[in-house]
């Protein structure tokens, strides 16, 4: 039987166009697959379609095992054992790395005069504790042993396997029933896409707990021995559920691994470079120095899943921008401060965008083996159901037609004003606040008759042409353009404090503006004009490949990274179907 091309021609264009098996709709989100191929030619378009053929055939298979395929019981006991292979060999990396560091010194034997004991003297001392012949308190280490058994039996008894999950996401990831999914809204979010209500998921997970609590009364039994004098040989440190997670086809970490996560921030950040902006890359590194108010001085191997819990306790509850409201260094020092200063905490996007972070720094961690698995796993901030009442983030036509009904448009001398224009751009656009308020004059082009925006991406620093929508020239933006003598369109937008949102005056005007309106609500900011940008682009039946190339959105596949990126005739001819329901701007035309 031939196989089908899945090839459509709309208008002379060619499409790739898929149908996903019904089954699969709720797991992969989608009921098809639509991307267009830019070309009319029948034979290129074949050639395009290939490599799509190749990606949505992996997508349904992995669609279809992680819905059929179980973990035997024999891969779930190799999958344990690798757990305590590796327990064993970090924890000989730890102690010569990790355990006689400073800060573990200064913990154990009190503080030292910096100014009295040089760093030659430090080392020597610490060297000569390495070498005594008992280098951890027995009764300490009898009673962590203790509190950390009576935490898996309860957890045990009660059938809660959250010690051990960040181990079994590893597991399922190695044999593809779990991956790394990007949200749909948010192209820098990334969450972990794994059920663990599966039977076979749950029999790992009870499996490698068995083997932890194993672990630990093994070593409460030669800890007692070792003390009654019937062992000459020094109790063995087992391999706690609170130590990092430790599973991996490989049995030794990288040495980085003693690093904590702040000093390992520039080897990603140029691992990011091409693919994160500055500013991104700022937010990953508030993220890093919030985990490590929790962590301190510990290495990133060695960082638990515990610890991430307790961080994402804090940025929940943390003061915006405290250190400049409150004066005060830390989130905890924030948090009390605010039980009567009373300023606004993190948006849920703010948590959200958080945790992302953290696990997508984590999971760059694990590739390059500096963790046996990301401790941050599926952490999910407690948000809006898919059947919520979710406030929406777009603007209602009745809104729109507000804005625009406004005395601001009314008045023909404020059309040399960012605030005439910024409004109508991002609508027309879905740039972001940032992208259009910083505008230049050479960044509007013209080709062959089409006329475009060049936007210079502020997450990604890539550009990308948006043609300019047939609406905004007959209000007359281009002979705008022509008029403007310098390099800046908007040379008037003012510009804020240096940090990463260099125009929030604009945002905060713009709220002083919806306000006095009348039709400011939550969520309905500058930034709103994007996602009506886009779901307008929806209902104007425009393709979702073409969507995401209108606004530098990466559906982050394989398949993005052949073939050329799309026509700019073709962008025109999608742009000229954009639809804005019940909002009529004929009064703005230039007569």
């Amino acid at each position: 039987m031939k196989r089908p091309n899945y090839l459509q021609v709309k208008k002379g264009n060619y499409y790739f166009r898929r149908r996903v098996p019904g089954d699969l709709v709720d797991l992969l989100g989608r009921t098809e697959w639509c991307e267009a191929l830019g070309t009319k030619d029948r034979e290129t378009a074949r050639l395009m379609a290939k490599p799509l053929e190749i990606r949505t055939d992996e997508e349904i298979r992995l669609g279809y095992r992680f819905q059929t395929a179980r973990l035997s019981p024999d891969e779930a006991s190799s999958a344990a054992t690798k757990v305590s292979k590796r327990a064993e060999a970090y924890l000989r990396q730890s102690i010569q790395d990790i355990d006689w560091s400073e800060k573990a010194f200064r913990q154990r034997y009190g503080t030292l005069d910096r100014k009295a004991v040089t760093p030659t003297d430090l080392a020597g001392l610490l060297k000569q504790i390495a070498d005594s012949p008992v280098a951890v308190d027995p009764a300490w280490e009898r009673e962590r042993a203790r509190t950390q058994l009576a935490d898996l039996m309860a957890c045990l008894e009660a059938e809660n396997y959250g010690l051990v999950e960040p181990y079994a996401d590893e597991a399922f990831r190695e044999v593809e029933l779990a991956r790394m999914v990007t949200d749909p809204d948010d192209a820098e979010i990334e969450n972990l896409l794994v059920d663990r209500e599966r039977s076979d998921y749950r029999a790992l997970a009870r499996t490698i707990m068995l083997r932890e609590i194993e672990v630990l009364k093994q070593h409460l039994v030669n800890t007692a021995k070792a003390e009654l004098g019937l062992t000459t040989a020094a109790p063995e440190t087992p391999s706690f559920h609170s130590s990092a997670p430790l599973i991996s086809l490989s049995d030794e970490l990288a040495p980085d691994s003693a690093k904590t996560p702040s000093q390992l921030m520039e080897r990603f950040k140029h691992d990011s470079r091409e693919r994160r902006s500055r500013s991104t890359l700022a937010s990953f590194a508030t993220s890093i120095d919030y985990l490590e108010q929790v962590t301190g001085d510990k290495p990133i191997a060695a960082i638990t899943r515990n610890d991430v819990v307790e961080w994402y306790t804090l940025v929940s509850r943390c003061p915006q921008k405290y250190q400049t409201r409150l004066r005060v260094r830390t989130i905890r020092e924030a948090i009390i401060k605010n039980e009567t200063a009373k300023i606004p905490i993190n948006s849920l996007a703010t948590t959200t965008k958080s945790v992302s972070h953290l696990r997508t720094f984590f999971e760059w961690a694990r590739r390059l083996n500096l963790v046996a698995a990301n401790p941050v796993g599926d952490l999910k901030v407690e948000s809006w159901g898919k059947n919520s009442d979710r406030p929406p983030k777009t603007q209602t036509p009745a809104m729109l037609t507000t804005i625009f009904a406004s005395d601001l448009y009314s008045d023909p001398t404020k059309r040399k004003s960012y605030r005439f224009w910024l409004p109508l751009l991002a609508l027309y656009t879905g740039a972001r606040m940032g992208e259009v308020c910083g505008l230049e004059r050479s960044q509007v082009k013209t080709e062959g008759g089409h006329k475009w925006i060049e936007i210079h991406s502020s997450k990604t620093r890539k550009q990308y042409a948006v043609p300019i929508h047939p609406e905004l020239q007959r209000i007359g933006f281009i002979a705008f353009v022509e008029k403007c003598k310098g390099g800046k369109l908007f040379p008037d937008a003012p510009v804020g404090a240096e940090g990463r949102n260099a125009y929030a005056p604009v945002s905060q005007w713009f709220a002083r503006f919806l306000t006095g309106l009348g039709i400011k609500l939550p969520g309905r900011n500058m930034h709103a004009f994007r996602h009506t940008f886009i779901t307008a682009c929806r209902n104007s039946g425009i393709p979702e490949d073409m969507r995401k190339a209108f606004v530098g959105h990466s559906g982050g596949t394989v398949h993005d990274g052949y073939g050329d990126p799309v026509g700019l005739a073709a962008r025109v001819e999608a742009m000229e179907k954009l639809r804005f329901d019940g909002l009529d701007l004929s009064h703005l035309h230039k007569g």
